[in-house]
This record gives structure tokens, sequence and C-alpha cells, in this order.
């Protein structure tokens, strides 16, 4: 009986990639003394408050969608484009798929029961484990996949940041942020893990292509025991291809007070993941999107804990204030732009080149 090579091939990549499946126990995490910053001179506000509820995207997959892409608050959030709060195991995951126009920031929390892969038509792939962080800039083009590491449950977020149209059409970049690789500090019952940026009065420097990274992580336990924060500041980079922005991700303890400084003018939001907090009068149960004021004056906010602990992400940018059409996958500045980018995808041009014979081993992982 003859044998199917195309069925050899496809078990020896899955016997490849099966090396992937195994989520790694988190590293020992280690903190230094930090410095809590002063209060804010103006704190800011919430000027909306809404809740973000879980869509079934079928099988094992649950996404909730705190941002996105027609969202009356688009004004307020300029340049962050979405927000996705994913759970996601196999045999379901996101098969190969294009980008062009913005920037992607995946964040697999380090509560995860299960790793998440990545695989993109440039050669790189790799594998996020609990706590791990992995941005992307799409630029002109790229075609990828991420498929869950194993069964067991990936859960993590990922954001979308826009491009200014200067850099749309730049070369295409990955990078993979570890968690082992992340300074940590803490402060009066808040714990910071900086991949790049400030944080409690320490600055570790981000990647040297691209936006300057900050994300902080909690230390070993439950998630669902930590408050987190996602912050965006003031970054350099040898591209300066992106507004100002950074990351920070913190954990704060019951009664904890946090002092956040924003820059004047920087839009910003808060998604609550569990637990309460509060943001000038507002309490924010899981699973709200607040979206902050920007008022003259106002230079950070205050976020408190109350008599339990909580978890959620702040984040702030400079908006860019430039058109924003959406198609899809590709984000551009007009409909003309969008039109010749479906056009570059189907042809396989200016950045897409390889997207028609490209199949990413990846996606084996999907078969049941």
């Amino acid at each position: 009986m003859a044998v199917n090579s195309t069925a050899l091939d496809m078990a020896s990549d899955l016997a490849e990639l099966g090396t992937l499946q195994e989520v790694e126990d988190p590293p020992d995490d280690v903190w230094i003394p930090g410095k809590m910053p002063d209060a804010p001179a103006k704190s800011r506000q919430v000027l909306r408050s809404a809740f973000a509820h879980e869509q079934s995207g079928g099988g094992t997959t649950d996404v909730r969608r705190p941002i996105h892409p027609h969202s009356e608050d688009s004004a307020h959030l300029d340049p962050i484009l979405a927000l996705d709060d994913f759970t996601v195991a196999l045999p379901d995951g996101f098969p190969d798929h294009a980008h062009r126009g913005f920037i992607t920031l995946t964040y697999l929390l380090p509560s995860s029961p299960g790793g998440l892969t990545h695989e993109d038509f440039l050669g790189n792939a790799g594998t996020l484990h609990p706590g791990d962080a992995q941005w992307m800039t799409c630029g002109r083009g790229i075609l990828h996949s991420e498929v869950p590491a194993s069964s067991f449950f990936a859960r993590g977020l990922q954001m979308w940041i826009n491009l200014p149209e200067k850099e749309k059409m730049a070369a295409p970049e990955y990078l993979e942020l570890p968690r082992a690789r992340q300074l940590r500090a803490a402060t009066a019952g808040v714990k910071a893990a900086v991949l790049a940026g400030e944080a409690l009065g320490h600055h570790q420097d981000g990647p040297n292509h691209g936006p300057e990274l900050v994300l902080l992580v909690p230390d070993g336990g439950s998630l669902w025991s930590f408050f987190h924060v996602l912050f965006f500041a003031d970054w350099t980079s040898s591209f300066s291809r992106q507004a100002p922005w950074a990351r920070v991700h913190y954990t704060m303890e019951p009664g904890a007070v946090l002092h956040q400084p924003i820059p004047e003018g920087h839009t910003a939001f808060i998604y609550t993941l569990a637990g309460g907090v509060v943001v000038a009068d507002v309490v924010a149960d899981a699973h709200h999107c607040l979206i902050l004021s920007a008022a003259a004056g106002e230079d950070g906010v205050t976020v408190r804990t109350q008599s339990s602990e909580a978890s959620f992400f702040l984040c702030a940018a400079k908006p860019l204030r430039e058109p924003v059409v959406w198609q899809g996958p590709f984000v551009m500045c007009s409909e003309e732009q969008i039109r010749q980018s479906m056009l570059d995808y189907q042809c396989d041009q200016n950045g897409f080149e390889r997207a028609s014979s490209w199949n990413s081993r990846n996606k084996l992982r999907m078969v049941t």
C-alpha cells in the first residue's frame, strides 16, 4: 500500500511541534525595592464605564472585546484600535491571516493554564508561556498564525495600536519578550515587572526596534489575586515609528494606593479583569472598560483597591489624530489605501510577496 508523502510530512511536522506543547514552569521572580510616584496634581476622572460581554467564537474560543473598531469612544482611545480578552484551546486557534498598518501586542496572562504558539511568513516562530509578551509591527504586511500550544486553555490579551501614516508601509518586525527577562520592583503593596520604560523608580531599556515597551506582570500567584496596570508613556527608539507609548503592569494588595503619572493630553482607559477598583468616585468590577478624561492639567491618575485584591489594566497613549479606515485585517488612512492593500494581498506584492505560497506548520495543531 502506497504511503502518502504529505501525510508523512504532516506527521513529522506534528512530532517536531509537539515539543512546544508543554508549558514551562514560571521563573522565580526577584523583586527589588521601588518608589511610589507623588500623587498627581490633578487626577483623571471617568468619562464612561461599559461592560465587555463575552462573545463565543465557537468551539473552545471565547473573546471579550472591551475596545473594538466601532466603539463610540474611539476619539478618546486614539491610537489604540482594539483590545481582545481571549481564551482559546486546541483544536481551535487563529490560523494563517494577514495584517497591515498597525502594531499588535499579545500578552499571555500569568495565570493562563496553557501557552500560545506563533509563526509568521518571515520565518519567526515561538511559544508564549504564561506571563510572556510578544509585539509585532505589521507594517507593510505580515502573514502569521496564533495557535494554542496544547489542549490547555491559553488566556491572554491582544491590543492593536495604530501606526502613523508615514510608518504604515515600514518593514514588519516581531519580538517575544519573555517573563524571565523582566525587571521587577515592589513598594507599599504594589509590584511591577518591567520589560521597558519606567516603573516605581526603575528603568529598563526596551527593544531597539519599534516602540519602547513596558509591560508589568504579577508575581507567581493567581491572576485573580492581583491588580494589573498597563500604561503608555514616552519612548525613544531607532525607528521613531509609533506615537509615544509604553507599558507597565502592576499588582496591588487590598487597601493599596497607586499614583500613576500620565502625560497631559494622552488618551487613557482602564480595563478591569477581577475585583473592585476605585478611580475618582467610580467603582469598577471585572470586565469593565473605563474611559478616562484628558482635561487640561490632568497629569496622572490615582487608583485604589478596597478590602479585596483586584486586577486591571490601565492604558494611555499620545493620540495620532490621523484618519482611520479599517477593513478586516488592514488599518490605513484612506479608502484608496485599503483598496491597494487588498490588491497587494491578492496579487502577492508590496509586502505580501510570499502570501499565497506560505502555509504555517503551526496550524497543524488545529487538526483534530
